[in-house]
């Protein structure tokens, strides 16, 4: 059964931190089987610039429909403290809803999801076992400053590890010669319904699809 918001208009805006965000709900959105603007998924760029997004909380609020929350868990290490952050640059008088990456109980973002959600198989979970023999290696150097990569470059490199070379871009052909128009590694266009690289089935998503079919 697909849910379609033009139906229910329960759901006016998700407003999110950034674009990796936005591409990992809308195909979750799809995968679940419900219906919503792709345009009505906002990219608000943080917790501190809600408050420049007045108009569309103004429509919402004009039109008694709710605004839906999804940033990261990760302000100083502090769940309650990232969920406050958001609230007090919100009105009262909102009709809102808060999930916070990864699980909206844990600290973290969209990349520690992600990490959960790579399927136990192989070669993904030595692909993920090598990342982290790489980090406890970097550690163990005796040399300082030295710098760990992020999970944003962790994800990045699992991805160009695990697809062929040939089916990592969409080359197109111009006046100027070839360009990359898309590149399958990088947030924007990643394709997080490829099952060998993503289990949008995995328990760890019990939570947010909890709250997304509870408020769509």
């Amino acid at each position: 059964m697909i849910t379609n918001y033009a139906n229910t208009m329960k759901t006016r805006y998700i407003f999110v931190e950034g674009i990796a965000d936005k591409v990992f709900i809308k195909q979750y959105l799809k995968y679940l089987k419900i219906v919503f603007p792709e345009n009505n998924i906002v990219i608000v760029g943080g917790n501190a610039k809600l408050h420049t997004f007045y108009d569309k909380i103004e429509e919402a609020k004009d039109n008694n429909e709710r605004i839906v929350v999804i940033f990261d868990a990760d302000i100083d290490n502090d769940f309650a403290k990232s969920y406050s952050e958001i609230t007090k640059n919100l009105p009262d008088d909102l009709d809102y809803k808060i999930f916070l990456f990864p699980n909206n109980h844990d600290i973290g973002n969209l990349e520690t999801l992600l990490e959960n959600i790579i399927p136990n198989q192989t070669p993904n979970n030595e692909v993920m076992k090598c990342f982290d023999k790489f980090g406890d290696c970097i550690t163990e150097i005796k040399y300082r400053p030295l710098t760990i990569p992020p999970q944003k470059s962790k994800i990045f490199t699992y991805l160009d590890v695990l697809i062929p070379n040939k089916q990592k871009y969409v080359k197109k052909k111009d006046g100027d010669g070839t360009k990359i128009e898309k590149d399958f590694r990088k947030e924007e266009d990643r394709d997080y319904t490829n099952s060998f690289h993503w289990d949008l089935n995995s328990m760890y998503l019990n939570n947010l699809m909890k709250f997304i079919k509870e408020n769509f």
